[in-house]
């Protein structure tokens, strides 16, 4: 029984980490697992692959087999495997439907996952023992510092390549076979810097003047509402530019022999980000899609995940987009051990303290949840307003309330059915 709900578990984490902003670090805490999930993950080691290759290559001796069942075993299989495959099960089948809620009722969607979060605080900050004056300092510290550090938007540190297009290409197709830091809108558009793609729109003018024209005209809207959040938004709205069956930079042909400039990110700050993302998604609160976005590299990455499906699949001789995925892998990988062990050790000598930080993570990752937003997290379009005549006010107000007893019920439905269930072993 306690496999079956650690899967249902599982499956709620997943469920939260489709949605951007949301951690599904933060459902884990809601179901009374965060600690026992933080402590399978940094059981997990290298050191048994280490004497498994020394046990093949020294002949088979018997202490290297037994090393490596010694540290192969020390990892919390059981629990770990139950509770990836409710994961990965919730994420392939939430990536269904989840986005297309949050595109066609982004503000009932942002509402209703507020509410989530706004009853996860309670959780961590109920099991803190003695409520002192320097703990609440502490939590305000850390929630002040997460809301402006969420404001924040980076940009990856990059180096320009060239790349020919040998056969007639839509744009979304060459940026994932080509993966680089920006979206179809930034490639096709004129830019201030060097590496501008002016020879692709005289291309694309020769060939299809009226789509030339109409697309320049919208590079100039564009260009003129920069500066302004909501005007940005209205335009990039407008014109489809954020759905990705509307927008029309994505659907434009580049034709055969078009020298495209592509900015592609050091692969140090891939590794990194990989690194700070896990983090990010193990850390309730605060989701990794989040971070790449502020670091700068969200659509490279997901760029690079298609194009190496496209390179598995044959569709693509190019494995550079393989390289890129695997580098983010091992930062991912050093990541989830490195930040479990830091934050098992901090449960362990400084419970209260981190539990406190971690409140005040919470209520700071509130920033990005507001549900009445202009523009788009992802387009790094994206400001907080205040609702108007023409906001689902109501129905946004119900499903806060729906999310906030939705976490109180889960909560208490797990303590109910599992009053003394054992934590996996530190």
């Amino acid at each position: 029984m306690q496999r079956v709900l650690l899967f249902i578990k599982g499956v709620l984490m997943g469920l939260a980490d489709v949605v951007p902003g949301v951690s599904g670090g933060t459902v884990a805490f809601v179901l009374s697992i965060y600690e026992a999930f933080m402590a399978a993950l940094s059981s997990v080691n290298l050191r048994w692959a280490l004497s498994l290759i020394l046990y093949v290559f020294s002949g088979f001796k018997k202490h290297h087999l037994e090393q490596f069942k010694h540290h192969f075993f020390r990892i919390h299989w059981g629990f770990l495997l139950t509770l990836l495959t409710g994961m990965a099960t919730a994420i392939v089948l939430g990536s269904v439907f989840i986005p297309a809620l949050m595109e066609n009722y982004p503000v009932q969607m942002r509402a209703f996952f507020m509410g989530l979060v706004l009853a996860s605080i309670a959780v961590p900050w109920s099991e803190i023992g003695r409520k002192t004056v320097p703990l609440l300092l502490l939590t305000l510290a850390t929630a002040v510092g997460v809301f402006f550090l969420l404001g924040a938007k980076g940009e990856a540190p990059v180096r320009w390549t060239e790349a020919t297009v040998t056969a007639e290409v839509g744009l979304r197709d060459f940026t994932r076979l080509h993966p680089g830091t920006q979206e179809p809108v930034e490639v096709y558009c004129p830019s201030e810097s060097t590496h501008d793609n002016a020879s692709l729109r005289a291309r694309v003018a020769s060939g299809s003047p009226e789509t030339a024209a109409q697309l320049d005209e919208l590079c100039a809207k564009l260009a003129a509402a920069k500066h302004d959040t909501q005007a940005l938004a209205a335009v990039r709205t407008s014109a489809g530019i954020d759905h990705k069956t509307t927008d029309p930079y994505s659907q434009l042909t580049v034709p055969a022999g078009s020298q495209i400039w592509v900015a592609k990110p050091a692969l140090w700050f891939i590794f990194l980000a990989g690194a700070i993302a896990i983090c990010a998604m193990v850390l309730p609160g605060i989701s990794g899609s989040f971070i790449l976005l502020m670091l700068g590299v969200y659509y490279f990455v997901f760029s690079s995940i298609r194009g190496s499906i496209s390179f598995a699949l044959g569709r693509s001789d190019s494995p550079e987009a393989v390289l890129y995925v695997l580098v983010f892998g091992l930062g991912v990988l050093l990541g989830v051990m490195s930040f479990s062990r830091v934050l098992t050790m901090l449960f362990r000598e400084y419970r209260d303290a981190t539990l406190a930080t971690l409140v005040g993570v919470l209520i700071g990752a509130l920033r990005v949840l507001w549900p009445f937003q202009v523009g788009s997290l992802k387009s790094g379009a994206a400001e907080n307003v205040w609702p108007t005549a023409a906001d689902p006010l109501l129905a946004a107000v119900l499903l806060c309330v729906a999310g906030f007893i939705l976490v109180l019920g889960l909560a208490k439905l797990s303590r109910a059915l599992e009053p003394d269930a054992p934590s996996p072993p530190a």
